[in-house]
């Protein structure tokens, strides 16, 4: 099957959307598709066009079209009506689709179109969610891929969209522990108990509770990787005295890897409210579905992290992670000493993650499930 990709990532960037786009469109060629990805045209991190998939960690399997980074209102329609002449060219059997306005294309050109939410569609606009509507009404509907439950349930209850045109496929991670003896270690100056976190420090992403806890856990040391160069620069003003916490800063994702597979335990302390790339004063903690959970979860480390309704969806408290309350710092202490005091424990939680994610949270599943279960083959 050819699969246009229509994504409004910028490629490439440190955006966490930009690793799931690509990761995604890497799925779907190993699943035997034929792909072509479409991007906004984006040089933030200055690299040669053929460093771009190594960046990500993936082979050349697809091909990029770019598209300008327009960004005004209602740019998303120019945007799409731009990508029509690679699309006639590439003749598409299906396109998939982060951006609804997309979905139009898949009635010019009389083939199914996919799209796939990771927030509200209201929080696009009202002419957004209208469009949807239509676009679900039609003799070839859209279907729906939406991150999470909660999210499919808000598209249903709120925008009356029925619930067979609706898949819910979590996010996921690539398998690399299979060929874990081709990545290279990390060695540390200290035996102490190392606690992980990559990410980015958006407010809600979890260096406030961090910041806390390093205090707290002068036995842990913090090691936080991923950043941007401003909210760096603020919490390492915050936290100066803080001698067991180390920013790293932003790794190209394909480090990443090695670091996450060397740390005792891997943290992700959201907030309530939880900002994005773009709108880090947004909140999506309502049905987000964060990919460093499944990266997290892939090897075997123990997690900890916080008990919001939406992560329930994915792990289980004391069995696969240990789940705190985001507003009691005390038990995120406590969740810690008992990993440190328990390595039993703490392989059996690693152990128990990994497992959950084998069976359903790569990246390949995620791609055959998005497509078998809306019927499209």
């Amino acid at each position: 099957m050819k699969i246009a990709y229509i994504s409004w990532s910028g490629i490439p960037s440190r955006s966490a959307n930009s690793i799931q786009v690509m990761k995604m469109c890497e799925a779907f060629t190993k699943n035997g598709h034929e792909v072509l990805l479409f991007a906004k045209n984006q040089s933030s991190l200055n690299s040669e066009p053929e460093d771009i998939y190594s960046l990500y960690g993936i082979e050349k399997k697809f091909d990029i079209s770019y598209l300008p980074p327009l960004s005004f209102a209602g740019a998303g329609y120019l945007y799409s009506i731009l990508a029509l002449p690679a699309l006639w060219k590439f003749k598409p059997d299906v396109i998939y689709c982060r951006l609804i306005s997309g979905c139009l294309l898949g009635l010019f050109f009389n083939i199914p179109s996919i799209f796939e939410s990771h927030s509200d569609i209201g929080q696009s606009g009202k002419v957004a969610a209208k469009l949807l509507s239509w676009l679900v009404n039609q003799k070839k509907p859209t279907r729906i891929v939406t991150i999470s439950n909660a999210l499919k349930e808000s598209f249903v209850k709120n925008y009356q969209i029925p619930e067979k045109l609706i898949c819910v496929a979590h996010d996921g991670a690539d398998d690399l522990e299979e060929n874990k003896s081709s990545i290279s270690s990390v060695s540390f100056d200290s035996d102490m108990f190392r606690v992980g976190y990559i990410g980015q420090l958006y407010n809600g992403k979890g260096m406030e509770i961090i910041s806390q806890l390093a205090p707290l856990c002068p036995w842990a040391q913090f090691h936080v990787i991923g950043g941007t160069e401003e909210d760096l620069k603020i919490w390492k003003e915050k936290t100066n005295q803080l001698s067991n916490l180390i920013f790293y800063g932003f790794l190209p994702y394909s480090q990443t890897h090695k670091y996450r597979s060397s740390f005792d335990v891997l943290i992700a302390p959201y907030l309530n409210k939880v900002g994005i790339a773009g709108h880090p004063n947004g909140d999506v903690s309502r049905w987000m579905s964060p990919l460093k959970i499944f990266e997290y979860m892939s090897v075997g480390k123990p997690i900890v992290t916080s008990n919001l309704a939406v992560l329930t969806e994915v792990l289980e408290d004391n069995k696969t992670a240990l789940l705190c309350n985001p507003d009691n710092i005390n038990d995120w202490a406590t969740a810690l000493s008992k990993l440190r005091d328990d390595s039993s424990f703490r392989q059996l939680l690693g152990c128990n993650a990994r497992k959950e994610f084998l069976s359903q949270y790569t990246w390949k599943a995620r791609a055959n499930l998005v497509l078998s279960c809306l019927k499209i083959s």
